[in-house]
Protein backbone atom coordinates (compact mmCIF):
# COMPACT_ATOMS: atom_id res chain seq x y z
CA UNK A 1 0.00 0.00 0.00
CA UNK A 2 2.97 2.08 0.84
CA UNK A 3 4.48 2.03 -2.43
CA UNK A 4 1.38 2.14 -4.52
CA UNK A 5 0.94 5.28 -3.16
CA UNK A 6 4.38 6.94 -2.90
CA UNK A 7 3.98 5.59 -6.90
CA UNK A 8 0.95 7.56 -7.07
CA UNK A 9 2.47 10.66 -5.55
CA UNK A 10 4.75 10.74 -7.93
CA UNK A 11 2.92 10.32 -10.99
CA UNK A 12 0.53 13.08 -9.89
CA UNK A 13 3.72 15.51 -9.75
CA UNK A 14 3.81 18.33 -12.81
CA UNK A 15 5.64 17.79 -15.67
CA UNK A 16 8.91 19.53 -15.59
CA UNK A 17 8.45 22.77 -18.59
CA UNK A 18 10.57 22.01 -21.40
CA UNK A 19 12.75 25.37 -20.81
CA UNK A 20 13.54 24.00 -17.17
CA UNK A 21 14.55 20.68 -18.99
CA UNK A 22 16.55 22.79 -21.53
CA UNK A 23 18.53 24.66 -18.55
CA UNK A 24 19.74 21.79 -17.16
CA UNK A 25 20.63 19.90 -19.99
CA UNK A 26 22.93 23.31 -20.71
CA UNK A 27 24.38 22.95 -17.26
CA UNK A 28 24.78 19.21 -17.69
CA UNK A 29 26.70 20.42 -21.18
CA UNK A 30 28.44 22.71 -19.92
CA UNK A 31 30.10 20.67 -16.87
CA UNK A 32 30.93 18.06 -19.22
CA UNK A 33 32.81 20.37 -21.66
CA UNK A 34 34.71 21.68 -18.41
CA UNK A 35 35.28 18.00 -17.20
CA UNK A 36 37.10 17.53 -20.38
CA UNK A 37 39.29 20.40 -19.86
CA UNK A 38 40.36 19.22 -16.45
CA UNK A 39 40.54 15.63 -17.77
CA UNK A 40 42.84 16.74 -20.71
CA UNK A 41 46.75 17.10 -20.89
CA UNK A 42 46.69 20.07 -22.84
CA UNK A 43 44.26 22.04 -25.10
CA UNK A 44 41.59 20.38 -27.26
CA UNK A 45 40.06 21.45 -30.00
CA UNK A 46 36.37 22.35 -29.94
CA UNK A 47 35.74 19.75 -32.90
CA UNK A 48 36.85 16.90 -30.99
CA UNK A 49 35.30 18.45 -27.60
CA UNK A 50 31.97 17.76 -29.65
CA UNK A 51 32.78 14.10 -30.99
CA UNK A 52 33.56 12.94 -27.83
CA UNK A 53 30.44 14.62 -25.93
CA UNK A 54 28.25 14.11 -29.24
CA UNK A 55 26.77 18.07 -28.43
CA UNK A 56 26.56 19.78 -31.58
CA UNK A 57 29.44 22.56 -32.36
CA UNK A 58 27.26 25.04 -32.87
CA UNK A 59 26.58 23.98 -28.96
CA UNK A 60 29.73 23.65 -28.00
CA UNK A 61 30.83 26.97 -29.44
CA UNK A 62 27.99 28.40 -27.33
CA UNK A 63 28.92 26.78 -23.76
CA UNK A 64 32.89 26.99 -24.27
CA UNK A 65 32.27 30.59 -24.75
CA UNK A 66 30.18 31.22 -21.72
CA UNK A 67 33.28 29.35 -20.11
CA UNK A 68 35.79 31.36 -21.61
CA UNK A 69 33.94 34.53 -19.95
CA UNK A 70 33.72 33.44 -16.75
CA UNK A 71 37.42 32.37 -16.45
CA UNK A 72 36.98 28.80 -16.77
CA UNK A 73 38.45 27.57 -20.28
CA UNK A 74 40.46 30.05 -22.21
CA UNK A 75 41.30 29.37 -26.00
CA UNK A 76 44.50 30.01 -27.61
CA UNK A 77 44.54 32.58 -30.12
CA UNK A 78 47.65 30.90 -31.82
CA UNK A 79 46.20 27.01 -32.05
CA UNK A 80 42.50 28.12 -31.45
CA UNK A 81 42.24 25.10 -29.17
CA UNK A 82 41.13 25.85 -25.53
CA UNK A 83 42.45 25.13 -22.21
CA UNK A 84 41.55 25.06 -18.04
CA UNK A 85 41.86 29.27 -17.89
CA UNK A 86 42.98 31.22 -14.78
CA UNK A 87 39.80 30.92 -12.51
CA UNK A 88 39.85 27.20 -13.04
CA UNK A 89 43.24 27.55 -11.70
CA UNK A 90 42.63 29.81 -8.70
CA UNK A 91 39.64 27.08 -8.20
CA UNK A 92 41.97 24.51 -7.97
CA UNK A 93 44.87 26.35 -5.87
CA UNK A 94 42.30 27.32 -3.20
CA UNK A 95 41.11 23.56 -2.93
CA UNK A 96 44.74 22.79 -2.78
CA UNK A 97 45.31 24.97 0.06
CA UNK A 98 42.43 24.30 2.15
CA UNK A 99 43.03 20.51 1.46
CA UNK A 100 46.65 21.29 2.69
CA UNK A 101 45.27 23.25 6.03
CA UNK A 102 43.11 20.92 6.96
CA UNK A 103 45.47 18.09 6.79
CA UNK A 104 48.76 20.06 8.31
CA UNK A 105 46.70 21.78 11.15
CA UNK A 106 45.71 18.05 12.79
CA UNK A 107 48.98 18.12 15.28
CA UNK A 108 48.38 21.46 15.92
CA UNK A 109 44.84 21.36 16.94
CA UNK A 110 45.84 17.93 18.65
CA UNK A 111 48.11 20.16 21.02
CA UNK A 112 45.58 22.83 22.18
CA UNK A 113 43.42 20.21 23.27
CA UNK A 114 45.74 18.48 25.38
CA UNK A 115 46.85 22.54 26.53
CA UNK A 116 43.40 23.41 27.40
CA UNK A 117 41.29 20.14 27.50
CA UNK A 118 38.58 21.65 25.42
CA UNK A 119 37.76 21.88 21.45
CA UNK A 120 39.95 23.27 18.91
CA UNK A 121 38.79 25.00 15.64
CA UNK A 122 40.79 25.56 12.53
CA UNK A 123 38.64 28.73 10.34
CA UNK A 124 39.25 30.77 7.41
CA UNK A 125 37.97 33.91 6.48
CA UNK A 126 35.57 33.38 3.18
CA UNK A 127 33.83 37.29 2.65
CA UNK A 128 32.33 38.40 5.79
CA UNK A 129 32.02 34.68 7.30
CA UNK A 130 34.51 32.59 9.38
CA UNK A 131 34.12 28.95 8.34
CA UNK A 132 35.03 26.32 9.79
CA UNK A 133 37.51 23.37 8.25
CA UNK A 134 38.31 20.96 11.11
CA UNK A 135 38.06 20.47 14.65
CA UNK A 136 39.51 18.41 17.30
CA UNK A 137 36.88 17.75 19.74
CA UNK A 138 37.66 17.70 23.93
CA UNK A 139 38.07 14.62 25.82
CA UNK A 140 34.85 15.56 27.83
CA UNK A 141 30.75 14.51 28.33
CA UNK A 142 30.29 17.92 28.00
CA UNK A 143 32.12 19.54 25.21
CA UNK A 144 31.07 22.05 22.31
CA UNK A 145 30.87 20.75 18.59
CA UNK A 146 31.36 22.72 15.48
CA UNK A 147 30.12 21.32 11.97
CA UNK A 148 33.00 21.38 9.44
CA UNK A 149 31.33 23.58 6.77
CA UNK A 150 29.50 26.34 9.18
CA UNK A 151 29.71 29.53 8.52
CA UNK A 152 30.00 32.73 11.25
CA UNK A 153 29.54 35.93 10.81
CA UNK A 154 33.34 37.15 11.63
CA UNK A 155 32.01 39.93 13.80
CA UNK A 156 30.23 37.52 16.14
CA UNK A 157 33.03 35.14 17.06
CA UNK A 158 36.36 35.41 18.39
CA UNK A 159 37.91 33.37 15.14
CA UNK A 160 36.46 35.68 12.53
CA UNK A 161 37.82 38.20 14.38
CA UNK A 162 41.54 37.12 14.45
CA UNK A 163 40.40 36.24 11.03
CA UNK A 164 39.90 39.43 9.74
CA UNK A 165 41.96 41.37 11.90
CA UNK A 166 45.20 40.34 10.52
CA UNK A 167 44.44 41.43 6.77
CA UNK A 168 45.42 44.23 4.90
CA UNK A 169 43.73 47.40 5.67
CA UNK A 170 41.81 47.25 2.55
CA UNK A 171 40.24 43.86 2.71
CA UNK A 172 39.44 44.08 6.15
CA UNK A 173 37.59 47.79 6.18
CA UNK A 174 35.94 45.69 3.04
CA UNK A 175 35.11 42.69 5.55
CA UNK A 176 33.88 45.31 8.31
CA UNK A 177 31.44 47.39 5.41
CA UNK A 178 30.24 44.04 3.89
CA UNK A 179 28.59 42.55 7.15
CA UNK A 180 25.38 43.65 8.27
CA UNK A 181 26.70 43.20 11.89
CA UNK A 182 23.67 40.95 13.44
CA UNK A 183 23.17 41.33 16.34
CA UNK A 184 23.10 37.62 18.21
CA UNK A 185 23.10 38.00 22.02
CA UNK A 186 23.75 41.29 24.44
CA UNK A 187 27.29 41.18 23.81
CA UNK A 188 27.99 41.18 20.11
CA UNK A 189 29.43 44.32 18.82
CA UNK A 190 26.85 45.69 16.36
CA UNK A 191 28.68 49.25 16.00
CA UNK A 192 31.44 49.36 13.25
CA UNK A 193 33.27 51.74 15.24
CA UNK A 194 33.24 50.03 17.91
CA UNK A 195 34.32 46.92 15.62
CA UNK A 196 37.55 49.13 14.42
CA UNK A 197 38.60 49.58 17.68
CA UNK A 198 38.47 46.24 18.94
CA UNK A 199 40.62 44.68 15.61
CA UNK A 200 42.76 47.41 16.09
CA UNK A 201 43.45 46.11 19.69
CA UNK A 202 43.74 42.06 18.92
CA UNK A 203 46.48 43.26 16.04
CA UNK A 204 48.60 44.80 18.82
CA UNK A 205 47.95 41.92 21.36
CA UNK A 206 48.27 39.05 18.82
CA UNK A 207 44.61 37.14 19.29
CA UNK A 208 40.80 37.62 19.66
CA UNK A 209 38.52 36.24 21.86
CA UNK A 210 34.68 36.88 22.38
CA UNK A 211 32.78 36.10 25.57
CA UNK A 212 28.99 35.15 24.30
CA UNK A 213 28.79 37.01 21.35
CA UNK A 214 27.72 34.58 19.25
CA UNK A 215 26.25 32.04 21.35
CA UNK A 216 24.99 32.87 25.07
CA UNK A 217 27.35 31.02 27.98
CA UNK A 218 29.99 30.01 24.82
CA UNK A 219 33.45 31.52 25.27
CA UNK A 220 35.93 31.27 22.29
CA UNK A 221 40.08 32.55 21.84
CA UNK A 222 41.67 32.43 18.69
CA UNK A 223 45.03 33.34 17.26
CA UNK A 224 45.86 33.59 13.73
CA UNK A 225 47.67 31.62 11.45
CA UNK A 226 49.54 34.48 9.02
CA UNK A 227 51.13 33.80 6.07
CA UNK A 228 55.03 35.20 5.13
CA UNK A 229 53.64 38.93 4.58
CA UNK A 230 52.07 38.78 8.01
CA UNK A 231 48.27 38.06 6.89
CA UNK A 232 45.74 35.50 8.63
CA UNK A 233 45.38 32.73 6.34
CA UNK A 234 43.62 30.89 8.55
CA UNK A 235 43.23 30.74 12.42
CA UNK A 236 43.21 28.32 15.69
CA UNK A 237 40.32 28.74 18.13
CA UNK A 238 39.35 26.67 21.60
CA UNK A 239 35.68 27.60 22.50
CA UNK A 240 34.02 25.99 25.55
CA UNK A 241 31.42 27.14 28.44
CA UNK A 242 31.98 30.07 30.21
CA UNK A 243 32.56 28.51 33.18
CA UNK A 244 35.75 26.40 32.29
CA UNK A 245 36.57 29.00 29.81
CA UNK A 246 37.82 31.60 32.58
CA UNK A 247 40.13 34.73 32.32
CA UNK A 248 42.24 32.98 34.19
CA UNK A 249 42.89 29.92 32.25
CA UNK A 250 42.71 32.16 29.04
CA UNK A 251 45.67 33.93 30.68
CA UNK A 252 47.79 30.36 31.11
CA UNK A 253 46.47 29.30 27.44
CA UNK A 254 46.94 32.77 25.13
CA UNK A 255 51.28 32.67 25.23
CA UNK A 256 51.04 28.82 24.94
CA UNK A 257 48.29 29.27 21.99
CA UNK A 258 50.26 32.00 20.16
CA UNK A 259 53.64 29.67 20.00
CA UNK A 260 51.23 27.07 18.69
CA UNK A 261 49.88 29.36 16.06
CA UNK A 262 53.41 30.57 14.88
CA UNK A 263 54.23 26.72 14.59
CA UNK A 264 51.89 26.03 12.40
CA UNK A 265 52.70 29.37 10.58
CA UNK A 266 56.53 28.18 9.91
CA UNK A 267 55.18 24.66 9.03
CA UNK A 268 53.15 26.57 5.90
CA UNK A 269 55.71 28.90 5.13
CA UNK A 270 57.09 26.69 2.30
CA UNK A 271 53.77 26.36 0.43
CA UNK A 272 52.57 29.75 1.04
CA UNK A 273 55.55 32.00 -0.01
Amino acid sequence: MEQSGAAGHLRNRPAQSPRVVASVQSVERTLDLFQMLVDAEGEMGMRDMSQHTRIPVATVHRLLNVLVKRGYARRSAVTRRYGLGSTAMELASHIHTHMGLWQRAQPYLQQLVLLTNESANLAVLDGSQAVYLAQVEAPRMMRLFTQVGNRVPFHACAVGKALAAFQTDEVREATLLQSPLTRYTRTTITNREQLRVELAKIRQQGYASDEGEFEEAVHCVAVPVLDSRGRALAALSVSGPSGRVTRDRLDTWIPRMKSIARDMTHALAPAST
